[in-house]
């Protein structure tokens, strides 16, 4: 292959790159209201203040973290159907497996996404 060619290769493949993040920077923002790099700062924002709360016994309802729907960036009155959507959306975004995937992001993701379905499942059997 000539050298100009994996020249043109490599600018494909930052272009592919670059487009890639385009896209998952604008669906976040659509269903966040913040694009990927303002989200991801709010949520290492709020777990250091969650931390604080925590080293200082004051874990409770105010943390952004104790809202799983403020996490998924949905409104408390969203439906299983709303979650479940967000919840596609959001791994296919921060799935450590895909190409710039965000481990501690999907952990957040994870982790609202199950305790809104606790809550359903608690609120059934009630």
């Amino acid at each position: 292959m000539a050298k100009g060619n994996k020249g043109k290769e490599k600018g494909n493949a930052l272009s592919n790159l670059l487009d890639l993040f385009d896209l998952a920077d604008s669906a976040v923002e659509k269903f966040t209201g913040k694009n990927i790099a303002s989200w991801m700062d709010y949520l290492q924002e709020q777990a250091k203040v969650e931390e604080q709360r925590s080293e200082k016994g004051m874990i409770g309802e105010s943390s952004v973290f104790a809202d799983p729907y403020a996490v998924l960036g949905l409104p408390k009155n969203a439906s299983i159907e709303q979650v479940k959507k967000r919840y596609r959306q959001l791994s296919m975004i921060y799935h450590p497996d895909r190409e710039g995937g965000y481990n501690e992001a999907m952990k957040r993701v994870n982790q609202a996404y199950q305790e809104i379905m606790k809550r359903v499942s608690a609120d059934e059997h009630d």
